[in-house]
């Protein structure tokens, strides 16, 4: 509860619109933190770190010495008694994936995958993290991390990446076959603003629109469900169904699914060297000419699917 008070705390100071705010005590709070920050990576790398990556609470260290890494609990007490802030050793990762940030490209802090040496996970800023991901993604993200957990280090993540894709395959080939539950397709939006102030024609705004008539609203802050059926439909009654209508009739839209499952792939990837549209590019097209894609001597459902 502390942080909590902390946090919003913190963040009201620099709000435009705050009545006790003040810009320069969050200005000031921000220049604390980094001259702390600065101060703790000069005392890692003299101690023995590289510093890998870093934010206003944490600093994730790599030990230039693998084979007689430093004690990083000594580490964190001595310098918590320093700075008379108490600094917590969380865990030895075998492992860690800082994702990129969309803007800019280069690896954030709050975006991360990682596994320590327990064999525990630390997951932040993807899709298994977010309230309205699919289950889709969820299944297709948990089997990633179930492939490269099999790995100890680094290298043996990167080697993993051929494997990775050909379950990504597997995922495309059954949405392809327009088998997948709907129930798992599901995506879930948040209004942030009543449904009469959204003037953009969008999925979420199509869904909107089939409650509408069926006699059921939604207020801002509450959440819509639909299933994408044709995302170039130019009317709201054929572009999503929402999950109150669903029935056994109910199609989706393969395309749109597949575009989410080569984002998701980029996600999780993007460090290892996989772009979106690398992943796309190794599906047909549905309804093309393409045919689906079997290794050699291999045929239509040999293949063993992940979740089977």
């Amino acid at each position: 509860m502390l942080k909590w008070i902390l946090v919003t705390a913190f963040g009201y100071q620099g709000y435009r619109n705050a009545r006790f705010g003040r810009i320069e005590v969050h200005e000031a709070i921000n220049a604390y933190a980094r001259e702390v920050l600065a101060t703790l990576m000069a005392r890692a790398e003299a101690a023995g770190y590289r510093v890998v990556h870093g934010i206003v609470d944490s600093l994730w260290l790599d030990p230039t010495d693998p084979e007689h890494p430093p004690d990083a609990r000594g580490f964190a007490d001595a310098v918590g008694r320093e700075f008379g802030l108490p600094l917590a050793y969380e865990g030895r990762y075998a492992w860690v994936v800082f994702l990129p940030s969309v803007g800019t490209g280069f690896g954030v802090p709050n975006r991360y995958y990682g596994r320590f040496r327990t064999g525990e996970y630390k997951l932040r800023g993807i899709g298994s993290r977010r309230h309205d991901t699919p289950k889709l993604l969820r299944s297709y993200e948990t089997e990633l991390l179930e492939l490269f957990g099999r790995s100890e280090d680094a290298p043996g993540v990167r080697a993993l990446v051929p494997a990775a894709l050909e379950r990504t395959d597997r995922f495309a080939e059954r949405l392809l076959a327009g088998s997948w539950p709907l129930e798992e397709l599901l995506l879930s939006h948040r209004l942030a603003q009543a449904p009469s102030e959204y003037s953009v024609f969008t999925d979420t705004v199509a869904a909107l629109r089939q409650l509408r008539d069926v006699g059921m609203e939604r207020a801002p802050g509450e959440s819509v469900r639909y299933v994408v059926v044709d995302r170039r439909a130019r009317s709201y009654r054929d572009r999503v169904r929402v999950a109150e209508t669903l029935d056994d009739r109910t199609t989706y839209d393969a395309e749109a699914y597949l575009d989410l499952l080569a984002r998701a792939a980029e996600t999780m990837m993007a460090p290892l060297g996989v772009d979106r549209e690398r992943v796309r590019a190794r599906w047909p097209r549905k309804g093309g000419s393409d045919a689906p894609r079997y290794r050699s001597g291999e045929r239509p459902g040999q293949r063993q699917l992940a979740w089977a």
